[in-house]
């Protein structure tokens, strides 16, 4: 079964859908039947099969699996009636920490209205704080890394919240 695969981002505000997402992990069974539906799609008797449970428990693994949106079941004709056929549905798990300080602190939040225009160029000087000679200073596409204490190491790319020095040249 084909279905488009997607990202599960967690964070601390939504607490009922990380506690089914880790609820979901913390089976080795579960983790195992995920492991299956990777390589491919099986119905509920072909994973009961596979792992030498009864189908009650393969069904209900398929559920809490199902209600942490990690796998897709869908209904198809079978011999005797229908059958769910179950997919792996996500490619990763993202889980962002510190998402509920990022939301809380907007004090170090810069925002800026541009008006509109046509624009032709945009320099933006400085250090960004994210990248050194020795790799990243904090989680790359976190904006709490702009806030870590090593972040005052030399840096290259070309970005530092506290030293923006941006020009954007109008088309007249």
């Amino acid at each position: 079964m084909k279905t488009s695969k997607k990202r599960i981002s967690l964070d601390l505000n939504n607490l009922s859908q990380t506690a089914l997402v880790g609820k979901a992990l913390s089976s080795e069974m579960r983790l195992q039947i995920l492991k299956f539906l990777i390589e491919r799609s099986a119905n509920i008797n072909e994973i009961a099969a596979q792992f030498g449970i009864p189908q009650s428990s393969a069904a209900l693994h398929v559920k809490v699996l199902e209600e942490a949106g990690m796998i897709s079941v869908v209904e198809r004709p079978g011999v005797r009636g229908m059958q769910k056929v179950c997919g792996i549905s996500f490619e990763d798990i993202y889980l962002n920490a510190f998402k509920h300080k990022e939301e809380s602190d907007s004090s170090k939040v810069f925002r800026y209205a541009m008006p509109i225009g046509n624009y032709f160029d945009c320099e933006i000087n400085g250090d960004c704080g994210i990248v050194t000679e020795n790799g990243y200073l904090g989680i790359e596409d976190m904006a709490s890394s702009f806030y870590w204490q090593n972040r005052g190491e030399r840096s290259f790319c070309g970005l530092k919240l506290d030293l923006w020095n941006i020009v954007f040249l109008p088309i007249f």
